[in-house]
């Protein structure tokens, strides 16, 4: 059973309600067409289409130095990466998926790249991870309120298993805890109708979490959707991110 620790939750948040100017970067295949992130859910774009990017995907100017020492030139404290959108792309090298960068013509580690150039620059290390994946063949297509196969008529989530999906999203979770050293930030994102909480297996993704990186702050996305409704429903409080409120709003201490 989760049992919040206060000391070991402000400890972890003392340098983030200090560092107030970060960067945040959303970078994948969807850069080559250029019309934004959501491209293959907006337009309801097929996947093959979709797959010419990354057949193209080769961004040979791409310096993680560069960026890392802007970023610090600025003044900002830390960065935070798409590790893996919502078109299930890895700029990580999985090992299981073939959907990824180091699978490219680039052929490199992008997330090994950012992090050792980040931490070079002295600054705090951060990585997005989407609990959607369009790619994912288990993951829920006709109907799901943002698959870009929702309205195709010739799909169907017969013989799709969720569960196998939830393993694959969690194998994932724990190489980014794994493989990369420490993780400063990590962002979920995100969380809609009936997908939410425990449907993630939330619980059980946070123990894990917390268990290989118990300094990284972590979003409340695995409960709410982007703009943060539902902040205060009563949830596992195991998932329920950070920052925690003071108070819950019942006057109860959390």
């Amino acid at each position: 059973m989760f049992v919040f620790d206060r000391d070991a939750y402000e400890r972890r948040m003392t340098w983030y309600r200090h560092a107030r100017f970060g960067m945040f970067l959303h970078w994948g295949l969807y850069a080559i067409p250029a019309r934004g992130e959501w491209i293959r859910s907006v337009e309801q774009m097929p996947e093959e289409p979709y797959r010419r990017y990354f057949e193209e995907f080769n961004p040979v100017d791409f310096d993680a130095r560069r960026w890392a020492r802007a970023a610090k030139e600025a003044g900002m404290q830390y960065v935070v990466l798409t590790a893996k959108h919502h078109d299930g792309f890895c700029l990580f090298d999985s090992q299981y998926t073939d959907w990824k960068s180091t699978n490219t013509p680039f052929g490199r580690d992008i997330v090994r790249e950012f992090v050792d150039a980040v931490r070079a620059e002295g600054l705090r290390v951060g990585l997005y991870y989407s609990l959607l994946d369009w790619h994912h063949p288990d993951y829920p297509h006709r109907h799901d309120a943002n698959h870009p196969d929702r309205n195709n008529e010739s799909v169907s989530d017969e013989g799709r298993d969720f569960d196998r999906y939830l393993d694959y999203m969690h194998a994932q979770v724990r190489e980014l805890c794994t493989n990369y050293g420490k993780i400063d930030v990590l962002w979920f994102d995100f969380s809609y109708d009936n997908l939410r909480g425990e449907a993630w297996r939330g619980t059980e993704l946070m123990h894990m979490v917390r268990s290989l990186q118990p300094d990284v702050i972590v979003d409340n996305r695995l409960e709410v959707s982007g703009e943060g409704t539902g902040r205060w429903r009563p949830v596992p409080e195991a998932i329920r991110g950070d920052p925690q409120p003071d108070r819950r709003m019942d006057g109860r201490e959390p």
